[in-house]
């Protein structure tokens, strides 16, 4: 961990604490989608979109950066990975620019983050009108294609098109696909975070090369002889591409340790047939943060959060995908995002941002019904709470109250033996403040306890009277974190008063302006009403899956963008 001078040799003394009282609103990831070809990629629209975004104190935007609406499959930023590999050095459209650098300067003037979102991929390359559509990529490299079980189909083809895709059980195309995501991550160190979009295919798949490792390496036949269903055939074929996430995780945090690494990922009601273990993802730390697409009317969200909580664990960052199509409304929409809020979710992902410009209105009243404040998101404002398993441990008597932060705390005698634990890994590296907070009654709590923080290399002790400032954020001091670092906080006394156990937090100092960016109601965007094709839904449940619409500008309402195919099934 790099520390300044002052740090360099271990620290252990006694400090005052500083009294600052401070109040802000609780970290919340507020993600917009915006997908490559579905938003524009000149610097006086992208301007725009993010100021509009900001004004509705969103925090966070989803920039597509693979574009799969053609032959010529690529990235909307030049990439030598996809062009030694025989695509193009950059999709067409946007040659001569790049799209993505104007996204994070843009953005981060106006104190928003930047996702580099792989829409498709790593799986899915492309989306193209006919069978014979295949991009430039998969034509250099055929034993790459993802196969039917005819093993002679090189697609999978519903009503949004022929979906071209590369087979996880090559590892020449997984090395292709680390690859790509460790450039993007190396040739943009302020880049703040890289999503994938990974997608269920029940189709994947059966190339020769994926068949013939599965027989080397589980003794069992061809799995052409198996039922499509067969357990070690799916376990095999799910561990693939976990070992691809597994990857992509570690190879763009040895490139850039401070990229933020997600995973938008198929919603719990398709656990009968999905490929992607993402929770066993969150549980072994191969991503940061996810986004289970809950694209579902409001009577079944409460249902599908419930179960993406229990696929992860506890105080995970969690982040649902919500469609304002799906939902209804904005109002509805509004529903959703406060029930995620309400079971502990670490934000939500919207779907998408030119859906929420064909509602009426509907930026505005997100920000007054949903955002009324600004915050950052939750990988920059961490919370140990008392409540948050794994962030928690306490020895002693202690007795829940009502009251605090977040509704209870734990309050002992501040005697000997009566510890609290607080603990909690960084993400990023940066500069950040450590609150502590605490309820209770100012005349009876402990006036002389110890707050010891420890980290690599340095430990500090403090001295708090919880007596001042209750029910607020008091700063104790300011550190330089490293990703991966983990904090303790343990928290003692011995002055025989009432000891709190509430909450502490580390509050990141954001490289990027964070104040009121927001404009005159006048200013905010124009919209108009659209009319969206019909949702899917299954023949004998409620469930109403969200169909991603056109772009408003050029492209018929029955032509969405591209990575919707599993959602027709």
């Amino acid at each position: 961990m790099r520390i300044s001078l002052l740090y360099l040799v271990l620290l252990l003394g006694m400090f005052a604490a500083r009294s600052y009282a401070q109040v802000f609103a609780d970290p919340e990831t507020r993600g917009v989608w915006a997908p490559a070809g579905y938003s524009p990629s000149d610097s006086a629209g992208i301007d725009t979109l993010v100021r509009n975004l900001s004004s509705a104190n969103f925090n966070m935007i989803y920039v597509g950066v693979w574009d799969g609406h053609s032959t010529e499959a690529g990235t909307i930023y030049p990439s030598s990975v996809v062009k030694d590999a025989g695509g193009p050095m950059q999709y067409p459209d946007y040659v001569g620019r790049d799209p993505l650098r104007t996204y994070i300067d843009i953005a981060h003037k106006y104190g928003m983050e930047v996702f580099a979102w792989f829409e498709l991929m790593p799986f899915d390359v492309s989306v193209g009108s006919t069978a014979t559509d295949i991009p430039t990529l998969l034509k250099a490299h055929t034993d790459w294609s993802m196969l039917q079980r005819d093993t002679t189909t090189n697609y999978h083809h519903n009503i949004y098109g022929y979906y071209f895709g590369i087979d996880p059980g090559v590892p020449a195309a997984c090395n292709f696909v680390v690859r790509l995501y460790t450039e993007i991550a190396k040739n943009y160190p302020d880049l703040d975070g890289i999503e994938s979009d990974i997608e269920d295919d029940t189709l994947f798949s059966y190339s020769d090369i994926a068949r013939a490792r599965f027989v080397r390496e589980t003794g069992n036949p061809d799995p052409l002889t198996l039922p499509g269903n067969d357990p070690a055939w799916l376990a095999w074929r799910r561990r693939q591409i976990t070992n691809v996430v597994k990857r992509i995780y570690n190879d763009v945090k040895r490139v850039n340790p401070e990229c933020v690494v997600s995973g938008a990922v198929p919603p719990p009601y398709m656990s009968s047939y999905m490929l992607e273990s993402w929770g066993d993802w969150a549980k072994r730390g191969y991503v940061d943060m996810l986004e289970p697409m809950l694209y579902v009317n409001t009577s079944d969200f409460d249902h599908q959060m419930e179960l993406c909580e229990d696929y992860v664990p506890k105080g995970f960052h969690l982040s649902p995908g919500i469609s304002i199509s799906s939902a209804g409304s904005a109002a509805k929409t509004v529903y959703e995002i406060q029930d995620a809020i309400n079971r502990d979710a670490a934000g939500v992902t919207i779907w998408y941002y030119n859906y929420l410009l064909s509602y009426p209105n509907a930026l505005a009243d997100l920000k007054s019904e949903a955002f009324p404040e600004k915050a950052l998101p939750g990988y920059d404002d961490l919370i140990m709470d008392n409540v948050r398993i794994g962030m928690f441990r306490s020895t002693g008597s202690w007795t829940t109250q009502r009251g605090g932060y977040d509704g209870t705390y734990l309050s002992a005698r501040a005697v000997k033996g009566d510890t609290a634990v607080f603990s909690v890994r960084v993400l990023r590296s940066g500069n950040y403040t450590l609150y502590g907070y605490w309820g209770g009654d100012s005349s009876a709590n402990c006036s002389k306890a110890t707050v010891r923080v420890t980290m690599t290399g340095l430990t500090k002790s403090y001295i708090v009277n919880e007596g001042t400032n209750t029910d607020s954020w008091s700063s104790l001091d300011e550190f330089h974190l490293d990703s991966d670092d983990t904090i303790t906080v343990k928290l003692f006394g011995a002055d025989g008063k009432v000891l709190v156990a509430d909450a502490f937090r580390l509050r990141r100092e954001s490289p990027t302006f964070l104040g009121d960016c927001a404009l005159p109601d006048s200013d905010m965007p124009a919209t108009k009403s659209v009319s969206h094709p019909p949702g899917i839904s299954f023949y004998g449940s409620t469930y109403l899956l969200a169909e991603r619409g056109a772009r408003l500008l050029d492209v018929p309402l029955n032509k969405p963008p591209a990575g919707e195919y599993y959602r027709s099934k």
